[in-house]
């Protein structure tokens, strides 16, 4: 049977960032980037065996996301300014470690009134 229980996770993070700014055809461009190594410590594992409260002897296991104890961060983007009001921005974020990896491209648009 589950019973209440609680999970602490403490993240530390070290890394470098930088960013660049400059004009093409009047309009300003911004680009960024990072790279980070992020640590992790406390309750790493993400299973926990349960049953139902109906006294059966059938248990499961609960998953939940990943976490690694060691990750290598990347990240990088650029911002295009399109006219006075209005902003293009794409970006990349990434995260690797030896039995996971997560992706992520974003974009937005930011109109400034």
């Amino acid at each position: 049977m589950g019973n209440k229980d609680n999970h602490h996770v403490t993240f530390s993070t070290l890394g470098l960032r930088t960013e660049v700014a400059f004009d093409i055809f009047d309009s300003r461009v911004s680009g960024r980037g990072s790279l980070a190594w992020r640590r992790g410590w406390g309750d790493l594992a993400s299973t926990k065996n349960l049953a139902f409260n109906d006294k059966s002897t059938d248990f499961f296991d609960v998953v939940g996301v990943p976490i690694t104890k060691d990750a290598l961060l990347v990240a990088s983007g650029i911002d295009i300014k399109i006219g006075k009001k209005c902003m293009l921005e794409v970006g990349y974020t990434g995260q690797f470690a030896a039995k996971m990896k997560d992706n992520a491209i974003s974009t937005r648009i930011k109109w400034f009134f």
